[in-house]
Order: C-alpha cells, then sequence, then structure tokens
C-alpha cells in the first residue's frame, strides 16, 4: 500500500524527476512549507566561541535551530520584526551569515510598498536584485555584491524550479555595496562602486589593506 505523503510538495532549485504535476506545482507554490527544507548551510549564531545556537540556513528569512550532538530539531526561528523598516516586508536573505566579534551578519532583501524610515541599526540600499547568496565580511566592513541575477516568479509555473527562472542581464553593471559594521549612526553605504556584468554565488575571502595615506 502507497504511504501518502503528508508535506505539500516544496518549490525545489532544479527540476524533480519524476516532474510535478500542474497540480503538485501549483500546491507547491501556494501551500509549501519552508521549514520543511533548509538544505543549504549551517552557522552558529554569534560565532564558534558564542553561546548562540546552531541553526541550518536557506535563502529565506528564517532558521532551523538544531542540536550539534544529535542533529535533533529543535524549532524555527525567524529574524525579528524591527529588521525591516515601517511598512515593509522581509522576503529573502543568503544562506551564508558571518559572525564577528560575537554578532550575526546577514543581508536580508525587503519589499516594501511605503517610503523607508531607516532604523539606525539596520544598513539599507535600495532597488537591490533577490539573488544574494552570500556576502563578503572583515573586521571593519560587510560588502555586498548585488549580480546583476534577478527571478522571473511569473515562470515559476513552468515546474523546472528555481534556478531556471534566474536571468542573468548582461547590460545591467554589478553593484558593490560597503558598509561600516561598527557604526549604528548611518545606515548608508560609506561607499558604492560598479564594475562589469557578473555573476557569482559564493565569496573567498575578503580583507583590509590601509595605504600610506591612511585610506583603506
Amino acid at each position: 500500500m502507497e504511504k501518502k505523503l503528508d508535506i505539500p510538495p516544496l518549490v525545489t532549485v532544479g527540476r524533480v524527476l519524476p516532474q510535478f504535476s500542474t497540480m503538485e506545482i501549483l500546491k507547491s507554490l501556494l501551500f509549501s512549507d519552508p521549514q520543511y527544507n533548509f538544505p543549504v548551510n549551517i552557522h552558529k549564531i554569534g560565532g564558534l566561541d558564542s553561546s548562540g545556537p546552531w541553526v541550518a540556513t536557506t535563502d529565506l528569512t528564517m532558521l532551523m535551530e538544531f542540536k550539534p550532538d544529535s542533529l535533533d530539531t529543535v524549532g524555527l526561528i525567524k529574524y525579528p520584526k524591527s529588521i525591516a523598516s515601517f511598512g515593509g516586508i522581509t522576503q529573502l536573505s543568503t544562506a551564508h551569515p558571518h559572525a564577528m566579534n560575537g554578532f550575526t551578519y546577514n543581508y536580508v532583501l525587503e519589499m516594501r510598498p511605503l517610503p523607508l524610515i531607516h532604523d539606525s541599526n539596520i544598513a539599507h540600499i535600495v532597488r537591490t536584485d533577490p539573488q544574494i547568496h552570500d556576502f563578503s565580511l572583515t573586521e571593519n566592513y560587510a560588502i555586498l555584491f548585488v549580480w546583476p541575477l534577478r527571478l522571473e516568479l511569473s515562470n515559476f509555473l513552468n515546474g523546472d524550479g528555481i534556478l531556471k527562472q534566474a536571468v542573468f542581464h548582461e547590460d545591467i553593471p554589478t553593484k558593490i555595496y560597503v558598509f561600516d559594521i561598527k557604526s549604528k549612526e548611518d545606515p548608508e553605504p560609506i561607499a558604492r562602486f560598479e564594475t562589469d556584468s557578473m555573476v557569482a554565488y559564493h565569496h573567498i575571502n575578503a580583507y583590509e589593506e590601509v595605504e600610506p595615506d591612511g585610506s583603506v
């Protein structure tokens, strides 16, 4: 006797075999619960030397706490509502948070139908793209690369998964934003750059060099 699954089909990164039926595709888009799927990365909140919990991560704004000795699931951890500006809704994040000096840093994509009201503890940029999987962190700065890669959400009904919906726009430059992570007064980037149109998923390393004139 075939056992009936009690978990709705999930939106997947790639096409599944056997392929989802039209009804399963609709269920995955409308009823799937992302807390059943945290396959991307693990992270210790605050860093390895902290007392923070171990969590499994994905590219959504939630974390799944687990026990490192048994791998038992503890429960869902959501980012605090205060991370969004007034009227904003957090949607996507990166699966690779970084820890520094007892704090965990991450990027969050926010849908904001209302004008931005700044929170002095949160850095903001405007008109960012959703497909940002990783970023870099040094002792003093967070470096965010905004690749010209966008998810065409209108195509999700084809059942091909997420990657097939990512469209690379070679006519749009890559934008780089640098944030001072130790400043709580100005949430704006301290530097902005543009470079060639490109895309990458992971950052290998980042470091600081001080020039003779004192510039970094």
